[in-house]
């Protein structure tokens, strides 16, 4: 992780300072950039924050559901990176039922609904410790993979996925004690 705490989605990498240092914004400035879904540029120059355009409500008020973009682009880049690794992963693989015998599992290059269950889950973990996600162990149970009935060898997942949340405020009450 860099020096200045930012993760790998959020480098400073190729980005120049528009601006002179006197010129620099404001805190304020910064934030009324944010809430209007503007990403700006601070002084180090780095982006001070990735927020989407789509942080405003119908009547025009930040919505603050999803204005990080990390949000969206963390499950997205989730999504392609377990479509990249199944096709390695289990290529010319055959698909059959779980067993009913918890002892006995699966053929060589046999998968199962619980085979990719607990592939899905590795892959979690692997971007859990790389530090997109959080609390796999706490969603797995929500983690659901099966065999669908319509059209025959695929497998349905719903796989959930918690983006781990940037430290973006602090507050701070200052209290005078003498």
């Amino acid at each position: 992780m860099a020096r200045s705490g930012r993760t790998p989605w959020s480098s400073s990498v190729g980005l120049t300072k528009q601006y002179a240092d006197a010129d620099r914004p404001l805190p304020s400035e910064l934030k009324s950039a944010l809430d209007v879904g503007l990403s700006p540029i601070d002084a180090l120059p780095s982006l001070c924050r990735s927020v989407t355009t789509h942080s405003l409500d119908s009547a025009s008020n930040p919505d603050y559901s999803t204005l990080d973009t990390k949000k969206c682009t963390v499950p997205d880049y989730l999504a392609d990176d377990l479509e990249v690794k199944f096709s390695s992963e289990f290529a010319r693989f055959k698909l059959a039922p779980d067993s009913t015998d918890p002892q006995e599992g699966p053929d060589p290059g046999v998968a199962t609904p619980k085979t990719v269950r607990d592939w899905v889950l590795s892959v979690l973990k692997e971007h859990e410790r790389d530090g997109r996600i959080v609390s796999v162990d706490a969603w797995a149970e929500q983690l659901v993979v099966e065999m669908a009935t319509s059209p025959a060898g695929r497998v349905n997942a719903s796989i959930p996925c918690d983006v781990i949340e940037d430290f973006n405020q602090f507050a701070a009450q200052v209290r005078q004690i003498g």
